[in-house]
């Protein structure tokens, strides 16, 4: 994403799913259960908000075209992007909540 801050070529970026069903389906990864509670997990947050933090910044507006499920991760990324358009199709979702956590303030500041 710094990468194409910087790039001066481009008027916007537009993030897309890889096809119709989903932009982002989400997935609890086997590894976040290790990450609780130890350095990895402080480590993974630090670069999951400076990742957000990138997307919000960006000089070019950033277009999220979703079509389908977007959940988890993928619902923190649209946070993040200057104009959302959905699809008929589009569902949305927060799953960590299953997992008794939710998103971090600084995930969600835009």
């Amino acid at each position: 994403m710094r990468e194409l801050d910087a790039d001066k070529r481009f008027a916007l970026h537009r993030n897309t799913g890889a096809g119709d069903k989903a932009f982002a389906r989400g997935r609890t990864s086997p590894s976040s259960k290790r990450r609780a509670g130890t350095r990895e997990r402080e480590k993974y947050g630090a670069v999951l908000e400076a990742t957000m933090g990138a997307i919000a910044r960006c000089r070019h507006p950033i277009v999220a075209m979703i079509h389908g499920v977007c959940v988890g991760g993928g619902l923190e990324v649209i946070t993040q992007c200057d104009l959302r358009i959905c699809g008929a199709s589009s569902r949305f979702g927060i799953p960590i909540k299953n997992l008794g956590l939710v998103v971090g303030y600084g995930e969600m500041q835009g």
